[in-house]
């Protein structure tokens, strides 16, 4: 079957591997106890309890630590979605808990950050994830019967990814249309690649 015909399923990950090449890399990812497999637009993280001792190990000074956990692309810039974790004092405990963010875009590399007060482009936690892609004939370029336009030569996983980095991970994890993952990559290919 010809690469061009297949339905791309471009896989979600999460850990150093979801960075973005020459970006961010995580901080203190242990602070999240489980992080569940992202799906198209949405990703639950499950943050472990702790006290004032945990954040002074993270870095944190004073005597108390207004915390924020935010979402966002895996860029520099604003968060897209921030809450309060809560304030944290010499007595406060905070009890493990669930994070859910949605409204995520596919394909998509983001980070999960975790900050004292408004500061946070210097977080003392940072977890990055990518959410899955899954792409029809018509948004990887193709023509509805899977055969390949004439008209910019694009398609596939060049069509669909943004980075070189999307682009490897959309070939390494290429399934066959009949939703079988396949090698459709030659062995040396994939090699020179580094898919696993």
């Amino acid at each position: 079957m010809p690469v061009s015909a297949q339905n791309l399923v471009i896989p979600a990950t999460t850990g150093t591997e979801a960075c973005t090449e020459g970006g961010w890399s995580e901080l203190q990812p242990a602070a999240f106890s489980r992080v569940d497999t992202p799906t198209l637009n949405s990703v639950t993280m499950r943050l472990q309890g702790f006290a004032r001792g945990t954040v002074r190990t993270w870095g944190g000074r004073g005597s108390s630590f207004n915390l924020n956990i935010a979402v966002q692309k895996n860029t520099s810039g604003a968060p897209d979605e921030t809450r309060n974790i809560g304030q944290i004092t010499a007595t406060t405990v905070i009890q493990s808990r669930d994070y859910t963010f949605s409204n995520l875009e596919k394909n998509t590399r983001y980070v999960v950050t975790i900050y004292n007060n408004n500061d946070h482009a210097n977080p003392y936690v940072r977890r990055c994830f990518k959410t899955r892609g899954e792409y029809t004939n018509a948004e990887q370029n193709l023509n509805p019967d899977g055969s390949r336009p004439d008209k910019d030569g694009r398609f596939g996983c060049f069509a669909v990814a943004s980075t070189r980095q999307d682009i490897r991970d959309c070939l390494c994890g290429q399934r066959r249309s009949n939703g079988v993952l396949g090698n459709v990559l030659g062995d040396s290919y994939r090699t020179s690649l580094g898919c696993s």
